[in-house]
């Protein structure tokens, strides 16, 4: 199967895709290719909520193809909390309410998931 034919029916039989997005991920064709079709293919289905984008650096919505641009607001991207924050208190913080939000989108639009809390360490 090509690449193209195998990206389409990963994103056709997934329930949720999710994108951990960097700098480096920005700059490799297939990564925006496949973000591209996952948010064409999740628009088209009535999935909105399918896409899930994690932001590891302070990646601007400017910097993103026009396509997730658009729908930018829809996705909703979660941003990943900032590793240089000094107050190790507050980092640990923000990486449970990050943990707890993915969880929730996640959840979102699918009954199979559990509903027991999750951890950094189960995902």
């Amino acid at each position: 199967m090509d690449i193209v034919d195998n990206i389409m029916d990963a994103i056709d039989n997934s329930h949720k895709t999710v994108f951990v997005v960097s700098y480096a991920v920005l700059q490799r064709e297939w990564t925006t290719f496949t973000m591209k079709l996952a948010s064409v293919y999740s628009f088209r289905d009535g999935r909105e909520d399918m896409n899930i984008i994690i932001l590891l650096n302070d990646i601007k919505m400017s910097e993103f193809p026009k396509l997730i641009r658009r729908n930018w607001e829809v996705i909703h991207p979660l941003r990943w909390p900032n590793e240089s924050n000094t107050d190790q208190s507050k980092f640990i913080t923000a990486k449970k309410v990050f943990w707890q939000r993915l969880f929730r989108r996640i959840k979102r639009g699918n009954s199979n998931v559990l509903t027991e809390s999750v951890s950094e360490s189960t995902v």
